[in-house]
């Protein structure tokens, strides 16, 4: 697993701890794939830069700054 496709797993991770979210409900909500979670953790998926970006969007504007896995 490519380091950009690990810090967005961690991203993700602590975005859902923190608002008490499923993986599903994350990828359903931000991607429009209740999969892309599950699918990014067992390596089958390689996220483009674009939709790096765009769970990012998706966790800046429910309230969470998506650095905080990296940072914090």
């Amino acid at each position: 697993m490519n380091k950009p496709t690990a810090n967005l797993i961690k991203q993700i991770e602590r975005f859902c701890a923190r608002k008490r979210m499923m993986d599903s409900a994350f990828g359903r909500l931000a991607m429009g794939d209740p999969n892309f979670v599950s699918d990014l953790k067992r390596g089958g998926r390689s996220p483009t830069t674009r939709t790096i970006e765009k769970a990012e969007r998706y966790m800046n504007k429910e309230g969470v700054d998506a650095g905080d896995a990296i940072n914090g």
